[in-house]
C-alpha cells in the first residue's frame, strides 16, 4: 500500500479551475492563467513578467496557509482516533486498522498512528499559524515526570514554533529540532539517553513471539491488549530510531 492517498486527477479539476481564475485576477488579465489537464496552470504570452511573479508569490502564500491547515487537520484527525480508542477500548493501531480508516485513505496504519501520537503529545497551544506538521514533530520530545520541568519545556516548544512561524526560511524543521535539543541541554532538561537499539529490537521480537503464542492458544484476556500496546510502543521507538521502516 502506498504512503499517499490514491486520488484521481479529476478530483482536483474544480479546485484547479478556482485557482486558475484566482491567479488570472492576480496577473491582472482575465483568462491569463488557464487550467490544463485538470491540475496544470498555463500562462498566456500576454501576461507580463511582473504578473507571473505576482502569481508565484500568491501561490507561495497559499502554500504557507495550506501547511498550517494540514497541521489542524492532522491534529484533529488524531483527536478523533483517540476518542474512538477510548470508546472501543482498543489501541490506536487497532482502531485505525479495524475501522478501515487506513484502507479508505490509502495510508499505512503506522503513518496515521504517528499523526495521532503527535496530537496526543502536543497541547493545542502549540498549533501556531505558520508552522508545518514537520515542525510540530520536531519539538515533540519525551517529557519528564516533574510537572515544573514539563511547563518549562512547553515554553521552549512554543517559543521555537513561534520563531519558525516568523522565519520559515531559516527555521526549517531540521533547525528547529536541533535548537529544541540545544535548549533542553542549556536549561538542564537534557532528555534521557537514547535507548539501546538492540535491546529494544530484542524486546520487540520477544513480545511478538509471545503475542503469536497467545493468538494460537486463543487467549483474549486483558493482558493481550496490554501486550499489543507495548509492542506498538516498541515499534514506534524502532521507527523513530530508523531501525525499521515506517512503510511495509
Amino acid at each position: 500500500m502506498s504512503d499517499k492517498p490514491h486520488v484521481q486527477l479529476e478530483t482536483y479539476h474544480r479546485f484547479g479551475t478556482q485557482i486558475a481564475t484566482m491567479m488570472s485576477g492576480v496577473a491582472g488579465m482575465p483568462d491569463g492563467i488557464t487550467l490544463q489537464d485538470g491540475v496544470l496552470l498555463d500562462v498566456s504570452p500576454e501576461v507580463t513578467d511582473q504578473g507571473i511573479a505576482e502569481v508565484a508569490v500568491k501561490l507561495g502564500e497559499y502554500d504557507q496557509r495550506h501547511s498550517f491547515q494540514q497541521v489542524v487537520v492532522r491534529y484533529n484527525f488524531g483527536r478523533m482516533i483517540m476518542e474512538l480508542a477510548a470508546r472501543m477500548e482498543k489501541s490506536i493501531d487497532e482502531v485505525i486498522d479495524e475501522t478501515g480508516i487506513a484502507g479508505r485513505l490509502g495510508y499505512e496504519v503506522k503513518t496515521l498512528s504517528n499523526w495521532t501520537r503527535v496530537a496526543r503529545n502536543c497541547p493545542p497551544q502549540l498549533l501556531i499559524p505558520g508552522v508545518s506538521w514537520s515542525h510540530l514533530v520536531a519539538v515533540d520530545v519525551r517529557l519528564p515526570e516533574d510537572t515544573t520541568k514539563v511547563v518549562e519545556i512547553r515554553a521552549i516548544q512554543e517559543s521555537l514554533l513561534r520563531e519558525a512561524a516568523e522565519n520559515p526560511v531559516e527555521r526549517t524543521c531540521q533547525e528547529t529540532r536541533k535548537r529544541m535539543h540545544e535548549a533542553l541541554e542549556d536549561q538542564g532538561h537534557k532528555p534521557p539517553a537514547p535507548p539501546d537499539r538492540f535491546e529494544i529490537l530484542l524486546k520487540y521480537a520477544l513480545m511478538l513471539r509471545k503475542l503469536r503464542v497467545m493468538d494460537e492458544t486463543g487467549d483474549e484476556s486483558q493482558v493481550r491488549l496490554d501486550l499489543v500496546d507495548a509492542i506498538e510502543a516498541s515499534e514506534h521507538q524502532l521507527i523513530n530510531l530508523g531501525v525499521i521502516s515506517e512503510t511495509v
